[in-house]
């Protein structure tokens, strides 16, 4: 037995109820397969996988007669939501208790068991990530936790893995092409800052973080010399895992001297084994003249793709902005967020007109952002642009900048790197959008 489990959660209905959907499934959809439906009864139908692996459609009518049924259950997170027109609205509301979630997953002759519709999602691509982040991470049950639900789906011979595969997504990655090149990177990056300068007991959450990331589409990570060992711990799960040329790496390099930088470079290009390296940075700016000239010579040798200048600070934009208009450059990268968008005033138009990928480090202020958010729930019109949580607040806005390549937020939780990476799809803020998000950020 499971510990520390609670049961006073939204129930997709008690368990006597979830007898009775299963039942009303399977006889919407004989009804269906042994009766002829008008064109417009099909219109607008929902697949969905049996138990039994057969892809099936729910006309608007079983659909209809399915919701009815789930908004009279006892305890269900549905009740009284009859206005719910289709599954993703329904979906969308649906929360599990421990027995309920294992009842789900070791029913072996109803749609509920995991080929099929809630957890066949991951395979069919029938259920977004957001719905699969609320079932299997309980996003919204924090009493329970990752491990607890590692036990469920491993009782059941399912793993962790699932939730992040790409195919669950509704709709792709936004897609970004580097201006110099037209290479396309996915827009969503992942950074290494804190969260991977030490392994530790956190190997394997590491690990899960890089090989959902990947799954998920993602393929820029940034790190440098100076996270810790962050490019020796992320260097050895990328090779364990065997996702190294998937991935687009961008490391830094921060000393003063020719000699020194050269010395810096070679040692990431031993812990990364990766050659060429994607992308080398002067971090902070430190001795840019020299380490500019330097990075010039190892893209030149073949030893790296890319070229760029980084900082994390405000007070450092007068200087990103004279080097960006006298240097060549294929990548800047800079802080900027909705409660940090200073960067929009001056350094994104000029990277739009000098051909400059631009990279947003900073999307949470260090953590700063949620600290100020704590206990504060989204304002309702978030949903207009598919915003789930305060971090794609944040990482949308981003995104919707037109002159932003790619945002990287770091993280070494497997579910916020979920959320992290859903950011990237779904509707984006438009500008209008986007000034009332400014606005918001000065009452936080």
């Amino acid at each position: 037995m499971i510990e520390n489990l609670s049961d006073d959660y939204p129930l997709f209905g008690t368990s006597d109820h979830l007898d009775g959907t299963a039942a009303l499934l399977e006889n919407l959809v004989n009804d269906q397969e042994h009766a002829s439906s008008s064109k417009a009864d099909i219109e607008g139908a929902t697949p969905w996988r049996s138990g039994t692996g057969r892809e099936h459609a729910f006309s608007a009518r079983c659909e209809k007669r399915f919701l009815r049924h789930c908004s009279e259950a006892p305890g269900s997170a549905m009740r009284g939501r009859t206005e719910a027109k289709n599954f993703d609205e329904f979906r969308s509301c649906v929360y599990y208790s421990e027995e309920t979630f294992r009842k789900l997953l070791e029913t072996s002759n109803d749609p509920f068991r995991p080929s099929a519709l809630w957890l066949g999602g991951f395979a069919s691509g029938y259920t977004s990530l957001g719905l699969q982040r609320k079932i299997l991470n309980m996003h919204r049950v924090p009493q329970i936790d990752r491990r607890t639900i590692l036990k469920l789906l491993l009782a059941c011979g399912l793993s962790w893995p699932m939730v992040g595969s790409r195919a669950a997504q509704k709709q792709p990655m936004l897609l970004r092409a580097i201006p110099s090149t037209g290479e396309i990177l996915p827009a969503v990056g992942l950074g290494t800052s804190d969260e991977f300068e030490s392994a530790g007991e956190n190997v394997e959450q590491l690990r899960e973080v890089l090989r959902l990331f990947v799954d998920l589409g993602g393929r820029l990570i940034d790190t440098a010399p100076g996270y810790g060992n962050a490019e020796q711990v992320l260097g050895d799960l990328m090779n364990g895992l065997g996702i190294t040329e998937k991935t687009f790496v961008a490391t830094k390099v921060r000393t003063r001297g020719r000699q020194s930088g050269e010395n810096q470079f070679q040692t990431s290009e031993r812990l990364l084994k990766k050659r060429p390296l994607d992308l080398i940075q002067v971090h902070s700016l430190v001795d840019v003249k020299t380490q500019l000239h330097n990075q010039r010579r190892w893209k030149d040798a073949g030893r790296v793709r890319y070229v760029g200048i980084t900082h994390s600070r405000v007070s450092a934009f007068k200087e990103l902005e004279q080097l960006m208009r006298t240097e060549q450059l294929d990548f800047v990268q800079l802080n900027y967020s909705f409660t940090e968008p200073d960067a929009e005033e001056r350094l994104l138009p000029l990277a739009a007109d000098r051909g400059i990928a631009v990279i947003a480090n900073r999307p949470f202020e260090n953590g700063a952002l949620f600290r100020r958010v704590k206990d504060k729930a989204l304002p309702d019109w978030a949903a207009d642009f598919d915003c789930e949580s305060w971090a794609q607040f944040s990482l949308k806005y981003i995104l919707a900048h037109p002159a932003l390549t790619c945002v990287i937020p770091a993280t070494s939780n497997p579910r916020h790197l979920v959320d992290n990476m859903e950011a990237g799809s779904g509707r984006m803020p438009d500008e209008g959008m986007r000034r009332r998000m400014r606005e918001f950020a000065k009452d936080l």
